[in-house]
C-alpha cells in the first residue's frame, strides 16, 4: 500500500509557530514520519500562507494539513472549499476553536495520529460575501473589545490587555440598530450584540455538539443593562437555556442590516470593516476534514 504523502503549510507567525522557532518544522517531519506519513513541511508568513495552500492542494498530495490559530485555518478553508483535497489541522494557535470542536488534540504527535488514519468528515461551513467563517460572527460587543485591546494594549500582557479593554468597551456600551431577517421573519432591533454561529453551541463548555446540523444560529441581545446582558449571552453561548428578552433565530440564510455604511465584524476572531446589509450563507458539508468520527448521532 502506498505511503500517504501529506503537505504541511504552518503559519510561521501563529502564536505557537513564532514561540518555537526553527524546531517547529523538524518536529513536525519527526512526528508525521512516526505516524507513517510522507511529509512535505513548509514555514511561510501569513501574508503568502493562501498562495503555499493553493499550491499544495494543485500539486497531487493526499491532503493538505493546516498549521496555525483559526484565522489560519479560515485562510486553508478557502482554498480548500468545496474541493476533494481535505483539509488536515494542526492546532499551532491561541484559542483553537475550530479544532477543539472536531476533536484535534494540540499534541504534535497525537494530531499527526489523526491526520495518518485518513478519515474524512464533510462539516458545514458559514460564508459573509467572499469569506469564509469556520466558527462564527458577531458585531457589537466583541468586535469593540478587540479593537479596544489592539489599541489601548499595545505592549501588555495578554489578561491585562483584555481586561483594560472590557472596562473601555463597558464603559462606552454601544448599541446599535438592526434588522435581522431570518426564515421566521423580520425584527428590529436595539442591541449591543448580534452573535451569528455555524451550528449552535450546544455543550456546557461551549463547544459545538455537531459541525454538520445544516443551520446556522443567530442571538441578538436585548438593549439592557450591563450586568444582564453579559449573563444572558453567557448562558446563550454556552448553550443553556438563554434568557427572557434574547432574540435567537435558525437558517441556513441570515440577513443583518444597518442605517450605516461600514460595520466592525468579528470573523472567527479577526475583526473587519464591512459595509452592510451582512447576509450569512450556509455551505452544508463544503469543507472535507481529517478527524476523529463525529460523536453522536
Amino acid at each position: 500500500m502506498a505511503v500517504a504523502r501529506v503537505c504541511i503549510v504552518v503559519n510561521a507567525w501563529a502564536g505557537a509557530c513564532a514561540r518555537s522557532g526553527d524546531g517547529l518544522a523538524s518536529a513536525l517531519r519527526i512526528a508525521f514520519g512516526d505516524a507513517g506519513l510522507e511529509a512535505d513541511v513548509r514555514m511561510v508568513g501569513a501574508s503568502i500562507f493562501p498562495h503555499a495552500v493553493r499550491a499544495a492542494r494543485d500539486a497531487g498530495y493526499d491532503a493538505v494539513v493546516a498549521g496555525g490559530g483559526d484565522g489560519t485555518l479560515q485562510a486553508a478553508a478557502r482554498e480548500l472549499l468545496g474541493g476533494p483535497v481535505p483539509l488536515g489541522v494542526l492546532p499551532l494557535g491561541t484559542r483553537n476553536h475550530f479544532a477543539r470542536d472536531l476533536g484535534i488534540p494540540r499534541d504534535l504527535e497525537a494530531a499527526a495520529r489523526v491526520v495518518a488514519a485518513l478519515h474524512v468528515r464533510a462539516v458545514d461551513v458559514m460564508t459573509l460575501g467572499d469569506r469564509v467563517i469556520l466558527n462564527n460572527s458577531s458585531i457589537g460587543l466583541y468586535p469593540a473589545l478587540v479593537r479596544a485591546r489592539d489599541r489601548r494594549g499595545r505592549g501588555m500582557r495578554r489578561p491585562r490587555a483584555w481586561s483594560r479593554a472590557l472596562v473601555e468597551v463597558l464603559w462606552r456600551f454601544p448599541h446599535y440598530r438592526v434588522r435581522l431577517r431570518t426564515p421566521a421573519g423580520e425584527h428590529d432591533l436595539r442591541t449591543p450584540l448580534v452573535f451569528v454561529g455555524n451550528n449552535e453551541p450546544l455543550l456546557p463548555d461551549g463547544r459545538r455538539a455537531r459541525l454538520d446540523s445544516g443551520r446556522l444560529f443567530v442571538c441578538a441581545a436585548p438593549a439592557a443593562g450591563r450586568a444582564r446582558l453579559l449573563g444572558a449571552v453567557a448562558r446563550a453561548l454556552l448553550g443553556r437555556h438563554p434568557a427572557a428578552g434574547l432574540t435567537c433565530a435558525w437558517g441556513t440564510e441570515l440577513v443583518i442590516d444597518m442605517p450605516r455604511r461600514h460595520v466592525w465584524v468579528a470573523l472567527d476572531g479577526e475583526v473587519r470593516r464591512v459595509r452592510p446589509p451582512l447576509v450569512y450563507r450556509l455551505r452544508p458539508g463544503a469543507l472535507q476534514v481529517l478527524a476523529p468520527p463525529a460523536e453522536g448521532p
